[in-house]
């Protein structure tokens, strides 16, 4: 099934800047195109999708919130550009919460899934009640994508030193693997002690020892007034002609003050190092209340993003989530592919050394 015409173009939402290209973003009106299974794994909500484009095929891990009111990691797969999935594992989890002394017993979230040369390797929140305070990242990994074992007993990123910008809890990391530098890079959220949300860097040779880095937070919140002014975080990163293309969500202390966030937003950012970050064109490129809108569908959305590359329509695809599940957005046409294998500019990068680093 492909889209078709009659799908609503966002209006203006035109994105031109250093990258060199162009993204303008279509909506699904088949919003949401996942929604929660009436299974014990999924009885209370899903979200936080993380995506990889293998082969033509979408391979999608994300969080499924329990009848027993725990977190886990869940996987699907789409062979028709995101529009329909297909749960793997039989509907059972990639990764359940830890045993009853572990540091992630009670709550499993935000996945990301790399895969590099050992295999796939999925980072995620983890902790120990359903508050996130002192909430860290973890690792599993895993030969298939399907099945994962954690590595070690400890979270590989704890949140930074109290009073810092990262230091109530860290969450939703965006890992991409550079085999010419023999380096991974973390985009990461943190939240600080007055709640609010941006996002930072942190380098590893082996993507168990990470190393902030020194500049953190590499995205700021926006102006003052601004959509995202308050809240700007869980990234999704992909290479994208010669260095980095980052969607997020934002939300503006306006919009908050009331206690809900009633109109949340995704923004693009570009970078060529991973570290300087320019927003690009006329952000928020998605709303809350982007056409096609329905309440009921749309609330607490478009949140988490990420991107992924179809190679048989040559454009990007984001997956969202939202009150009543996962929504779709494509983009038009592209005239450039996302590159593979090219060198990337790091001189800004830290080289790791046994300072400020987390296991």
């Amino acid at each position: 099934m492909r889209w078709s015409a009659s799908w609503l173009v966002l209006g203006m939402a035109l994105v031109s800047g250093p990258v060199g290209a162009q993204v303008m973003w279509v909506k699904s009106p088949a919003t949401p195109v996942m929604v929660h299974a009436p299974s014990f794994f999924e009885a209370l909500a899903i979200g936080q999708p993380a995506l990889l484009e293998e082969d033509g095929v979408l391979r999608l891990w994300f969080a499924a919130g329990g009848l027993d009111h725990r977190g886990r990691i869940l996987t699907a797969r789409s062979t028709d550009g995101g529009l329909t999935w297909h749960r793997d594992n039989g509907g059972w989890p990639a990764l359940d919460v830890g045993p009853a002394e572990a540091w992630d017993s009670f709550w499993l979230d935000t996945p990301e899934v790399v895969h590099d040369d050992t295999g796939y390797r999925l980072y995620y929140y983890g902790a120990t009640s359903s508050e996130a305070e002192g909430a860290s990242i973890g690792l599993a990994t895993s030969a298939d994508g399907l099945h994962f074992v954690r590595w070690g007993t400890e979270p590989v990123l704890r949140p930074g030193p109290e009073g810092s910008w990262d230091g109530r809890w860290v969450e939703s990391p965006a890992v991409i693997w550079l085999p010419e530098k023999g380096l991974y890079l973390m985009w990461y959220t943190g939240v600080d002690a007055s709640w609010r949300v941006r996002v930072g860097l942190a380098t590893s040779p082996d993507g168990v020892v990470w190393t902030r880095h020194p500049d953190n937070p590499v995205l700021e919140l926006g102006e003052e007034g601004s959509w995202d002014d308050l809240w700007a975080g869980v990234p999704g990163v992909i290479r994208w002609e010669g260095g980095f293309l980052m969607v997020y969500s934002g939300v503006s202390a306006a919009d908050l003050a009331d206690g809900a966030a009633d109109d949340i937003g995704v923004g693009l950012a570009f970078s060529q190092d991973g570290v300087t970050w320019q927003r690009l064109g006329v952000n928020p490129v998605l709303t809350t209340t982007s056409p096609p809108h329905d309440p009921t569908v749309d609330s607490g959305g478009p949140w988490a993003p990420d991107l992924a590359w179809d190679p048989r329509d040559r454009r990007l695809l984001m997956l969202f989530e939202s009150a009543a599940g996962l929504g779709l957005a494509r983009s038009l046409p592209q005239r450039a592919r996302r590159p593979r294998g090219r060198a990337v500019p790091g001189s800004r990068w830290p080289v790791p050394s046994s300072a400020g680093r987390d296991r």
